[in-house]
């Protein structure tokens, strides 16, 4: 989490626009200067800040981001891991059995396996070593819910203004109506403006439901929550058996949407979410695995790995130990409960103790 400081927001100050869009997605909002004073009634989703008042001087933002990437207590960086590969390997960076290329393509792919939790044994091909959540991969990002909303005239394919009450969307976003994504580039309040892709005709009194964007470090979520009076009540993943309450992930090729159903304007609701790894391409970036993992762990894997297609005898060793460390990884960093079911027993008596 990152503190940020007298961010002024993006969009014109004109005295008449009221939504602003931020630089980061915030974890929560710490103070709005609206035209010198300090403002209150804003609502926020996502990085998107809309005010009830245009601001006509100035407007900066006092907040706590959100981490959009993995964020370890490690100094490891790509090029420490590299060298430690070619050290292992008994080889030079300027090797061209394992070259910068080969040796750069290998510790990304075993990164992103080792994160995911799923890493086969080469030295037994019987064996995955798994892990449950590891719990500096996770992320958190809240959702206020908007109401969702019906057209009032048919909705065609090339159309590019939808008619509908707007009052519950946001300014500008995702919708979905009938299961299929349609964007939009503004609203009034009587219609969306800007509307695209829609693939079919949509017909009158169709429900058309906001769509929340979700951050781009997001994998998957693990689990999606309704905050009533601060206590968490978990929101199902919609299946055939839950139509009323539920959520889905809907993806285009650079957007990740929540879609929610059966909460009502204003809810709030917690996304929880496991980040996804982004491969390192400079020497300098920090690697994903805290503390000394990123040698102790990936290092040895990699070079183990590489030294196993080659059938260099190092293979089994290097392997041996990369395994061994991984293990402890997981038992480490591997957010896990446990249940310690108790009873109390008496004991028998011995009768033959009551005799005189």
């Amino acid at each position: 989490m990152a503190v940020i400081r007298k961010e002024v927001p993006t969009w014109a100050i004109d005295w008449v626009n009221k939504t602003f869009i931020l630089l980061n997605t915030p974890e929560y909002i710490d103070d709005i200067f609206f035209d010198g004073a300090i403002y209150t009634t804003f609502t926020l989703v996502w990085k998107i800040v809309t005010l009830v008042d245009a601001p006509t001087v100035s407007l900066f933002v006092d907040y706590q981001s959100t981490a959009d990437e993995v964020i370890v207590d490690s100094t490891v960086t790509f090029w420490d891991i590299k060298n430690k590969v070619w050290n292992l390997l008994a080889q030079k960076s300027t090797s061209t059995t394992f070259s910068d290329s080969i040796v750069w393509d290998e510790i990304n792919h075993v990164a992103r396996q080792i994160l995911k939790g799923r890493v086969k044994n080469y030295l037994n091909p019987n064996q995955i070593f798994r892990a449950g959540n590891l719990w500096f991969t996770e992320a958190k990002t809240n959702v206020r819910i908007q109401e969702w909303s019906v057209l009032n005239t048919q909705l065609d394919v090339w159309d590019i203004v939808a008619l509908m009450d707007t009052t519950n969307l946001l300014t500008w976003w995702y919708t979905d109506i009938w299961w299929d994504i349609v964007s939009y580039a503004w609203k009034i309040d009587t219609e969306l403006q800007g509307v695209l892709w829609q693939t079919v005709s949509h017909l009158v009194w169709e429900k058309v439901i906001q769509l929340y964007p979700m951050p781009t470090a997001m994998d998957k979520p693990s689990k999606v929550n309704q905050v009533i009076n601060w206590r968490e009540y978990e929101i199902p993943l919609k299946t055939e058996n839950n139509q009323w309450v539920y959520y889905e992930v809907l993806r285009t090729w650079t957007l990740i949407l929540l879609k929610i159903v059966g909460l009502q304007q204003d809810d709030l609701v917690e996304v929880n979410y496991h980040s996804k790894f982004t491969d390192m391409w400079v020497d300098t970036a920090v690697n994903p695995l805290p503390e000394n993992y990123g040698i102790s762990v990936l290092a040895y894997l990699v070079a183990g790995w590489l030294a196993f297609e080659k059938g260099l005898p190092v293979a089994e060793r290097v392997l041996t130990r990369g395994y061994w460390n991984l293990q402890n990884m997981y038992q480490d960093y591997t957010n896990t409960v446990q249940v310690v079911k108790q009873s109390i027993k008496p004991n028998h008596y011995k009768f033959s103790s009551l005799r005189r």
